[in-house]
């Protein structure tokens, strides 16, 4: 009676032929398909510095606690948490009814004013003239030294109301003004574009002079801020691009180093860098996690190539250059070491790599093994928004 295999070593052998299978397979699909079509670009060499990663948080441009410049009574309150304003747009409303009224009462108090002027003027006018027709008695001895005196009198009198409301009207427009200002200031409105974050305030509420209303934050460019170590800062060049990622929205971005801060930790002998990031979307939000890509040794020639070009396996990252193997073109896997990043390129270490070389940029994302390929025409510049995209790209 023939002996059965005992059912261990038949589960042993099971993954030997599962796997025996899908290559089989997998040459069989690759024979029936033939070369895989991808589009290729070229290994550059540029100068690049080495970069280090560091995280950082990203912050808003700019945050303002929007206060009240006089008290009031809060009639309107149309802002709620999250909404996007404009320079300009109301914020909230007080109720202003009293400032109405005296805005109504000081603008009819000018314009008495104006008319007692005008009523002045006109009596300097009499009174000069009747000056000088009793001054021209007096000289033919036809009226006497007491008329004189009196018409003088009079002109210097006329002369002091004339003099009392011009005065009184530029003090009165001044009230005018102040009193209309404070009107005005009863409408709050946003002082710059942004979001609202909070409201200090409801309808209803007094609100003194001095108090928050809303908190509004600026979006656009966002900032993120990380702590440098003194090894990098001198590596820093204000305005240089460097690249940002942000695990929330699995995506890279390219932002321009905006300061480093000349004053360090003493403790943790770091320095308070910000980058600057386009966001006029508003999908950067604040508080979110980033990951910088900080330059971290001087700019040196090296080989570098498009982001989209790295493909992450288990043993690291690599690229499929395209090479003639015995009359057939392959895409063949060779292992980089990635040393720094800018915009969307990689500067990248390999022995088995070198300027001119073509890489493949688009159909390497199934590719495990030597491959056949047929390269299509493609452009080495990749949209911007494409290669920030690919820089975000994981382990497949």
């Amino acid at each position: 009676m023939p002996r059965l295999a005992p059912p261990c070593a038949a589960l042993r052998s099971a993954p030997f032929l599962l796997v025996t299978t899908l290559g089989l397979l997998t040459s069989t699909a690759r024979a029936q398909t033939g070369p895989t079509a991808v589009q290729t670009a070229t290994v550059e060499q540029s100068a690049m510095a080495r970069t280090v990663t560091l995280v950082g948080t990203v912050r808003p441009d700019r945050r303002s606690a929007v206060a009240a410049e006089v008290a009031g009574y809060v009639s309107e309150l149309p802002i709620e948490p999250g909404d996007r304003v404009a320079k300009g747009d109301v914020l909230c409303r007080f109720r202003a009814d009293t400032r109405e009224m005296v805005v109504a009462e000081t603008e009819g108090r000018l314009n008495q004013l104006r008319a007692a002027a005008l009523e002045a003027e006109a009596m300097v006018r009499k009174w000069e003239f009747e000056r000088a027709r009793i001054a021209g008695l007096w000289d033919s001895r036809r009226s006497s030294e007491k008329e004189l005196r009196d018409a003088e009198a009079e002109f210097a009198a006329a002369k002091a109301r004339q003099q009392a409301a011009a005065a009184g009207i530029v003090a009165t427009e001044a009230l005018v003004r102040r009193v209309r200002d404070e009107l005005e200031r009863c409408t709050i409105v946003a002082p710059f574009d942004g979001v609202v974050v909070e409201r200090r305030t409801e309808l209803g509420q007094w609100v003194a002079q001095g108090g928050e209303v809303a908190v509004l934050i600026a979006l656009d460019p966002a900032r993120v801020r990380v702590n440098a170590p003194e090894s990098c800062v001198m590596f820093a060049e204000v305005g240089e691009p460097v690249s940002v990622r942000i695990d929330a929205l699995a995506s890279a971005f390219v932002g321009l180093l905006a300061r480093v801060s000349p004053d360090g930790d003493e403790q943790a002998r770091t320095f308070p860098a910000e980058i600057e990031l386009p966001n006029p979307d508003g999908r950067i939000r604040a508080g979110m996690f980033a990951r910088v890509e900080f330059p971290a040794s001087p700019k040196e020639p090296r080989l570098t190539v498009s982001k989209d070009a790295i493909v992450r396996r288990e043993m690291g990252p690599m690229v499929f250059v395209v090479r003639d193997q015995g009359g057939t073109v392959m895409a063949v896997p060779q292992a980089v070491d990635i040393i720094g990043e800018s915009g969307d390129r990689y500067a990248v270490a390999s022995p088995g790599l070198a300027v001119g070389d073509r890489v493949v940029v688009r159909g390497n994302e199934r590719m495990f093994a030597p491959t056949p390929v047929i390269p299509m025409p493609s452009s080495d510049t990749q949209p911007a928004d494409r290669a920030t995209e690919s820089s975000a790209r994981g382990p497949t």
